[in-house]
C-alpha cells in the first residue's frame, strides 16, 4: 500500500520538495510501514550488498541505489525483505528523479535527487563569476533570494553525504565548492579546496579549470547578498458570501486565505505571532493559538477555527493601534531561526516530565544524535525524581517550569499562580542545584495564558514559550503519525512540543528516533530556548 499524501514537504524557505513515498505492507494483523534497513537473516555476501543499497539511499544517491537494489534482490529472489527494500528504494527514487529539475529550484531538486551531473550542467550553463554569484542567476528567481542560507546549508547537507559514499565523483565536489562559497562569502577557503578536488578528478573539464581558477583569484564571492523582496502584498481576506456558505479554516487546510489570516496575525503585536513567511501555508498549531487568542479578546467561543466573526474580530484587532497597556504587554519569545553558519534550528521540548520510564530513553535517544533540547517539568514530578531531573541537566539539556501541579494559570488566582511557579523552581533547586539556574521559562499549562497570566510570569522573571508544531503525542495516535506531524509541519525556528510524562509515551519514543533523523538529514540544528 503506498501512501500518495506526500507529506515530507522539505523546504518551504526554498520552495522544493524532499519527495517520499511511505509504504505499508499487511504482515496478517496490520500494516506495517516498509522501513530503510538491511533485511535480517541474508548471507553475508548479499547481506553487504543490501548494506550498500541503504547506504546509497540515505546519501540521497537514488540512481544508484534504485539500480543496486534490483541487482541485490534479484540474487535472492526469495527473499521478502529484499524485495520490499527495492520496491520502497525504486518508489521513492522514480518520486525524487521525476521532480528533479523542476522550476523554482532546478539545481536543488537535482542534488535532492543526487543528479549531480545534471546539476553541474547547470553551473557550467554560466561563466564562474556568474556561476558562484550570491545574486547570479542560479539564485535570482528563485526562493533562494530570500533564504540563501538555507540553500547553502542543504546544499552542504546533501553533497557531505554524498560524496563519502562517492568520494572521487567531481561533479558532487564541484557542488559542494558552489554551497560553501554561498555559505561563507568572505571565508573561501574551503570551497577552493573543493574546487580544486574537483579539478583533480577531472583535469580536462574546462569548467572545473575555470572554477578553480576563478575562486583562487577572489577573496569574497561575488555579487550583493540577495535582498529580500518588496513587502508581500496583503491577499484579500475571504468574502462575507463565502462565510455565509459555512465556509471555515481550520487546522490541516492550506492555501491563499490561510496565508492572508497569517499575514494579518502577524499584524497584531499582543499575539507575539511570528509570520512564517510566503512559502508556508498551512494552518498549523502557532495559528490555531493565536486564533483562539483573538477569539477569547472578542468573548467568542475559543475553537480555533476561523469563521466571519472570527475574521471580523482579526481585521479590528489588527487596525486598532497599540497604546497604553498592550504596549507594553510582555510578548512571547521569538527564537532564532538559523544558527550563525546559516543552518535551520529546530526546538524540541518535553512536558510533564520527568518520568522514570520514559525520560531516561529520550534522553538516551537524544544522546545518540548528540542532541539538546528544552524539558518543561513538573514541580511534583522533580520532588518524585530528583535524579532524574539531574540527569536531565547533567546530558546539558534545559530544565524549565511547567508549574508544579499541571493546574490552568487562567483560571487560577495570582496568589496560586506564584506559589505555583516558585514551588517548581524550589523543587528544581533542590534537584539539581545552582546547576539549573537561571530558571527562565514558563510554559503554562494547556497553553493557557491571558495578558494577566503573561504581566504575572514577567514579574516572576519568566519568559512565557509556547509551541509551534503540536502532533498531539499525547492523545496516542500512533508513532507514525506524530512523527509525519512533526516532520510535515516543522520550519526553521519552530518549536515542537512533545511529552516525556504524564502516562505511557512509548509512541512518542518511537516517534522521536524518526523526527531526529529526518530533521538531521535535512539540515536542522537543535537549539534549546532559555539560555
Amino acid at each position: 500500500m503506498l501512501n500518495a499524501s506526500n507529506p515530507y514537504v522539505f523546504c518551504y524557505a526554498c520552495a522544493v520538495e524532499e519527495r517520499a513515498v511511505p509504504i505499508y505492507r499487511r504482515d496478517g494483523t496490520a500494516l506495517r510501514p516498509v522501513e530503510l534497513g538491511v533485511p535480517a537473516g541474508l548471507v553475508p555476501g548479499i547481506a553487504t550488498a543490501a548494506g550498500r543499497v541503504v547506504a546509497l539511499a540515505e546519501a540521497d544517491l537514488w540512481r544508484e541505489a534504485a539500480a543496486l537494489a534490483v541487482r541485490t534482490a534479484s540474487r535472492a529472489p526469495d527473499d521478502d525483505g529484499l524485495r520490499w527494500l527495492s520496491i520502497l528504494v525504486n518508489q521513492t527514487a522514480a518520486a525524487r528523479l521525476a521532480h528533479a529539475g523542476s522550476p523554482g529550484q532546478p539545481l536543488l531538486t537535482n542534488v535532492l535527487a543526487g543528479e549531480y551531473e545534471a546539476a553541474l550542467d547547470l553551473m557550467r550553463a554560466q561563466v564562474p563569476l556568474e556561476a558562484f554569484a550570491l545574486d547570479g542567476p542560479l539564485i535570482a528567481g528563485t526562493a533562494a533570494e530570500t533564504d540563501l542560507a538555507t540553500m547553502a546549508v542543504t546544499l552542504l547537507d546533501y553533497s557531505g553525504r554524498a560524496v563519502r559514499q562517492r568520494p572521487a565523483d567531481p561533479a558532487i565536489h564541484a557542488v559542494r565548492a558552489l554551497g560553501l562559497a554561498l555559505a561563507a562569502p568572505n571565508q573561501l577557503e574551503r570551497a577552493r579546496e573543493a574546487a580544486g578536488r574537483a579539478l583533480s578528478l577531472d583535469p580536462v573539464d574546462e569548467f572545473l579549470r575555470q572554477a578553480a581558477a576563478f575562486l583562487d583569484s577572489i577573496e569574497s564571492a561575488p555579487g550583493l547578498p540577495p535582498l529580500l523582496p518588496e513587502a508581500e502584498e496583503l491577499l484579500p481576506r475571504p468574502s462575507s458570501e463565502r462565510f455565509a456558505d459555512d465556509f471555515m479554516l481550520g487546522a490541516g487546510d492550506r492555501g491563499h486565505f490561510v496565508r492572508a489570516l497569517q499575514q494579518r496575525l502577524a499584524r497584531v503585536p499582543s499575539l507575539g505571532f511570528s509570520d512564517p513567511g510566503r512559502y508556508y501555508d498551512i494552518y498549523d498549531a502557532a495559528t490555531r493559538e493565536a486564533v483562539i487568542q483573538i477569539q477569547r479578546e472578542a468573548n467568542l467561543e475559543p475553537t480555533g477555527v476561523v469563521d466571519g466573526p472570527t475574521w471580523d474580530a482579526l481585521e479590528a484587532a489588527w487596525h486598532q493601534p497599540v497604546s497604553g497597556e498592550a504596549a507594553e504587554e510582555p510578548k512571547p519569545s521569538r527564537p532564532a531561526t538559523h544558527s550563525r553558519l546559516g543552518a535551520p534550528i529546530v526546538y524540541l521540548t518535553f512536558d510533564d516530565g520527568p518520568h522514570p520510564t520514559w525520560t531516561p530513553k529520550v534522553l538516551e535517544l537524544l544522546s545518540h544524535y548528540g542532541v539538546t533540547a528544552t524539558f518543561f517539568l513538573l514541580g511534583v514530578e522533580v520532588a518524585k525524581f530528583p535524579h532524574i531531573a539531574n540527569a536531565i541537566v547533567d546530558a546539558g539539556h534545559e530544565a524549565e517550569n511547567h508549574t508544579f501541579d499541571h493546574v490552568r494559570l487562567d483560571e487560577t488566582s495570582r496568589e496560586d499562580i506564584v506559589s505555583q511557579v516558585l514551588s517548581t523552581d524550589q523543587a528544581l533547586r533542590d534537584a539539581v542545584g545552582e546547576r539549573v539556574e537561571p530558571i527562565a521559562c514558563l510554559r503554562p499549562p494547556y497553553g493557557a495564558t491571558d495578558k494577566r497570566v503573561n504581566r504575572i510570569a514577567a514579574e516572576l522573571g519568566k519568559a512565557i514559550v509556547p509551541w509551534t508544531v503540536d502532533p498531539q503525542d499525547w492523545r496516542r495516535p500512533g508513532a507514525a503519525q506524530i512523527a509525519s506531524h512533526v516532520l510535515a509541519n516543522v520550519h526553521p525556528g519552530a518549536i515542537v512540543l512533545l511529552h516525556d510524562g504524564g502516562r505511557e509515551r512509548s509512541q512518542t519514543v518511537a516517534a522521536l528516533e524518526t523526527v531526529l533523523r529526518g530533521l538531521s538529514k535535512r539540515g536542522y540544528v537543535f537549539g534549546v530556548l532559555c539560555r
